[in-house]
């Protein structure tokens, strides 16, 4: 196991673990369940666990998250990046803005029933305390987007207050960030780098009932392999909503023959500035 959640499992079997509770009106009841959900998957024996490190997440003074911008073209051919175990785990550290101890960005994720999609869970740990937010992230590989390519993320939410007090837009650059971090792990010049326990220190340890040390392994991409793969961007700071434009109906179709209609709608209106100018589509 990894250290943290070796700590969070450990804290939560000698009932030490504090849960966050994010809005002033949360349903308790709800959220003990949720968070005995989340240990539970937690506890699988099998899951596959990977820390990310420098994944170009900071957090500023004014507590404002700032991810880095993912690139629609890293996106394009996103249902062929596939999860590479039945059920994952990634964690990143992100510095404190007022430098206590680092905060685990965690990315919990599970295979779903079509076996290319998954379903991931993002918390975040700091300090004993586990937060979850009410937010669950769905990937769709079966559905064709109005552009031709395939895969969707959709982001909901069991609080239904949340968006009242918090930008739920953090967790479509959560949705990303999952796109960006399985797609480097099928770049080229990816070098894994393997150690294995030292067999007579584990039987000692199940002798005594304690849970064997697992094979670590390291993946090592070359930093010119990213660049070559990934157009330069910015940071997406703030949880800022992206700039509001117009999104046409269309007809999504998914690989099993079924059409699902979309409505036309206004994405990322700010209420106070107005819709934004109406744009025209002309299609050949």
């Amino acid at each position: 196991m990894l250290p943290t959640r070796n700590l969070i499992l450990n804290l939560a079997r000698t009932n030490r673990l504090a849960y966050a509770i994010v809005l002033p009106q949360q349903d308790l009841a709800l959220t003990a369940r949720l968070y005995r959900r989340i240990i539970s998957r937690l506890s699988d024996p099998d899951i596959f666990e990977f820390v990310w490190r420098e994944s170009g997440i900071h957090i500023d003074s004014e507590e404002l998250t700032y991810y880095p911008h993912v690139e629609v073209e890293e996106l394009t051919d996103i249902s062929t990046y596939p999860l590479p175990h039945e059920h994952v785990w990634i964690e990143t550290a992100v510095k404190d803005p007022f430098d206590g101890p680092d905060r685990m960005y965690i990315w919990d994720l599970q295979r779903t029933k079509n076996r290319n999609g998954y379903n991931a869970i993002p918390l975040v740990f700091v300090d004993g305390k586990l937060s979850f937010h009410g937010y669950e992230i769905d990937f769709h590989p079966d559905i064709v987007n109005d552009n031709g390519t395939r895969g969707a993320f959709e982001m909901w939410c069991h609080f239904p207050d949340y968006e009242k007090t918090y930008d739920p837009l953090e967790f479509q650059d959560h949705a990303l960030m999952l796109g960006r971090f399985l797609r480097l792990l099928c770049l080229p010049k990816v070098r894994i780098e393997t150690t294995n326990p030292d067999e007579k220190r584990n039987a000692r340890r199940v002798k005594r009932g304690q849970s064997a040390y697992a094979k670590r392994s390291i993946v090592r991409i070359d930093p010119e392999a990213i660049c070559e793969a990934l157009p330069k961007g910015k940071m997406r700071g703030g949880h800022a909503s992206p700039r509001p434009h117009h999104r046409r109906a269309h007809v999504r179709r998914l690989s099993n023959g079924n059409a699902v209609p979309v409505r036309e709608c206004i994405i990322g209106m700010n209420f106070r500035d107005g819709p934004p100018p109406p744009q025209t589509f002309i299609v050949d």
